[in-house]
């Protein structure tokens, strides 16, 4: 899987400012995801690949080229926290 990480900019309250992951097939360019969600006051951070692990839940790596971004220490941490968050928004049916 590859990924994205956009920030959503708020200029009347920057401290409010969010980063949140677009996790997406490996047949899709990081390149075209960062221009569809290039809107507004949405900011690409970092782009990368993800693979899960048993132990330590998603892994950020890599760098994607055609946006020359790369993974940062911290999207791992996102990637796991906003897919938690997906995932119990989601009837157990549904899984």
């Amino acid at each position: 899987m590859k990924y994205i990480i956009i920030e959503i900019q708020d200029q009347m309250d920057p401290s409010w400012n969010k980063e949140f992951p677009i996790i997406f097939p490996e047949e899709v360019s990081h390149c075209d995801v960062a221009k569809i969600h290039h809107v507004g006051k949405r900011v690409l951070k970092s782009a990368g690949f993800c693979l899960y692990d048993p132990k330590h839940g998603w892994v950020a790596v890599g760098k994607s080229e055609s946006t020359g971004f790369e993974s940062r220490p911290q999207d791992s941490k996102i990637l796991n926290e906003c897919i938690q968050l997906t995932y119990a928004k989601i009837p157990h049916e549904n899984l």
